[in-house]
């Protein structure tokens, strides 16, 4: 887990979170622990995957309710992907209907899937 300012005039901070090889229910509790630490410690919340990531259905739920909570209640934080993203998850999220394209469902802000690309729903 990796910690960077932004540059801005209010001094926006953003945390980086790596995520390393396997994310599924057996780690998903110790990913989401360090992502609620970095949301409420920053503005923005940065998620780096390894591009052969393993991941389960609790991947997906993880991002969607962080995704949530950050934009949720006016809190004004982002949760972004920093560089593509895995094919398990894009797998994981056509499999389970979630191609978000604009906005989610649950709240009026841009899903964090629809903040990586537009691309990555292009089949």
């Amino acid at each position: 887990m990796e910690q960077t300012p932004l540059n801005s005039s209010r001094q926006a901070r953003e945390g980086v979170i790596r995520i390393g090889p396997r994310l599924t229910i057996e780690t998903v509790s110790d990913y989401g622990q360090r992502l609620r630490q970095l949301l409420a410690e920053n503005d923005t919340v940065g998620i780096a995957f390894e591009p052969e990531v393993e991941m389960d259905i609790t991947a997906l739920q993880l991002f969607c309710s962080a995704s949530a909570s950050a934009t949720a209640a006016g809190a004004g934080k982002r949760l972004v992907c920093r560089g593509p993203l895995p094919a398990s998850l894009i797998d994981l999220a056509i499999g389970a209907g979630v191609q978000c394209r604009e906005r989610c469902g649950k709240h009026p802000h841009p899903c964090f899937l629809a903040l990586t690309g537009g691309d990555a729903w292009q089949s």
